[in-house]
């Protein structure tokens, strides 16, 4: 029987060998697969060492024999940037050690812990390296656009002069991470203030527990449109949670049930919660995507 809130609940379906930056796994959810929202996110599993170049992955180099330059690009959109890890520390321990550039000055910043980074639109940002890599590690991308700078939207940027300290360090935050946060084992949590001004809030947490997220409260909502993005924490194999979760969606308390990555798309206003783990053979990975600078909650009594 259809739901009635079933075009809320989407599938993730990370597969290999997407192309573009080389990723062992990746998903890429455009507007048009999010009912509309003007948001992109990428997750990609990476174990490469050397550079990452846009648009030039496996793929590219296998079939057409591209060799990757070293070169920023800017959007006309704001951005994030993610890395982090994988395993029981995968929030703490990033597994590897990145190089990426900021600004037109090509800026470069040494990435060696789980980080978010803001990226205002028109800054340019990359090329990226992976210097060192002990182990399979995790970028996630949130851009606030359609897509992912198509029809014009991005644009490359030679390098103009250079930069010796850190003009472009404030726009990369560590983890700062809370136990208890959301309902997570551990979780990291920014807001517009963090990133920039960037009207999104963010909590991304491990869950590691069966169980409500918030035992004794009910429904949930915000005063604007969210994200609940879910994936596995096992590099080899993202699309499984490792766990059976179940979410409730609407006034009526409408109840879906899922074990593989999916994201929930919750309109402003609509109830949502609780979220319930029914089963957990691993930790898992839930990131609340809020399009608001500041976190805004109410909650409804429970019935």
């Amino acid at each position: 029987m259809e739901k009635k809130y079933g075009n809320l609940v989407k599938r993730l379906h990370f597969k290999e060998n997407m192309g573009g930056t080389p990723a062992r796994y990746k998903v890429y959810m455009e507007a048009a697969d999010l009912n509309g929202l003007e948001v992109n996110f990428v997750i990609g599993v990476y174990e490469i060492k050397g550079l990452w170049a846009p648009k030039k992955g496996y793929k590219d180099n296998e079939v057409r024999r591209v060799v990757p330059r070293a070169v920023a690009h800017a959007h006309s959109f704001d951005e994030l940037l993610l890395f982090f890890g994988y395993g029981e520390d995968g929030l703490s321990n990033l597994g590897a050690e990145l190089n990426l550039s900021l600004g037109k000055e090509y800026e470069q910043h040494l990435i060696t812990k789980p980080t978010i980074v803001a990226v205002p639109r028109k800054l340019p940002h990359c090329p990226i390296y992976t210097e060192k890599l002990n182990r399979p590690f995790a970028h996630m991308h949130v851009a606030l656009s359609v897509d992912h700078g198509l029809g014009g939207a991005t644009e490359t940027v030679e390098q103009e002069g250079n930069v010796d300290g850190k003009m472009y360090s404030h726009l990369m935050k560590n983890f700062q991470l809370q136990e208890h946060l959301a309902g997570a084992a551990q979780a990291a949590c920014f807001c517009g203030e963090d990133l920039q001004g960037i009207n999104l809030n963010l909590t991304f947490g491990m869950y590691d527990q069966t169980g409500p997220w918030f035992p004794d409260k009910g429904a949930v909502i915000h005063p604007y449109d969210k994200l609940l993005i879910f994936f596995g924490n096992n590099a080899d194999n993202p699309n499984d949670l490792g766990a059976e979760i179940s979410v409730k969606l609407g006034p009526e308390g409408e109840e879906h049930i899922f074990s593989e990555a999916t994201v929930i798309i919750v309109p402003k206003g609509t109830p949502h919660m609780p979220v319930v783990c029914h089963h957990l053979e691993r930790p898992y990975y839930a990131v609340h995507l809020g399009f608001s600078a500041t976190e805004q909650s109410e909650w409804l009594e429970q019935e």
